[in-house]
């Protein structure tokens, strides 16, 4: 029996020692950001390089955020399909970043639907989805209109992967 319990003992210390290399092979590090002057910071993807996308809030409204693998931070808004009201909030969303450090995300003017975008390297911007009819004279486009209203059920566009 006293040999059993040794041989049990060695059994655990190796199991022990397996899982301890096996945890220091694949350590992970937590690096805390924030964005400067924001009341809120949501990352909400990261490519195998390392970079991170997300969003962030401050007194103006909410915007996209691109977290370079150096801790350089770029703030960017995607662009309106059309000249925003005066006043007119518009929201900014990143969701997903592939490889090539790509950004697919949403932008919201509130009296509208969403669309989404595509962000390049370069930092230009493909929008697409929903009713690119500019706003009426109150602001609202007409599935705007239709949303605040509750006449009909109104979805915009808000992707959320992006592959290589």
């Amino acid at each position: 029996m006293t040999h059993f319990r040794s041989l049990n003992r060695v059994g655990m210390v190796a199991a022990l020692l397996v899982v301890s290399i096996a945890s220091a092979l694949h350590a992970q590090t937590i690096i805390a950001f924030d964005l400067p002057n924001s009341t809120s910071t949501q990352p909400t993807a990261i490519n195998s390089s390392g970079q991170i996308t997300g969003s962030y809030s401050d007194s103006i409204g909410t915007h996209a955020f691109l977290r370079q693998t150096d801790g350089t931070i770029i703030s960017f808004d995607a662009p309106p399909p059309y000249p925003p009201q005066p006043g007119q909030l518009v929201l900014t969303g990143a969701t997903a970043i592939n490889a090539f450090g790509q950004i697919v995300g949403y932008v919201y003017p509130i009296t509208d639907i969403s669309r989404g975008f595509l962000r390049l390297t370069d930092g230009t911007f493909v929008i697409f989805g929903g009713d690119c009819s500019g706003p009426t004279q109150d602001g609202f486009t007409p599935a705007g209109r239709a949303l605040w209203t509750g006449l009909i059920r109104v979805e915009g566009t808000v992707p959320t992967a992006i592959n290589d």
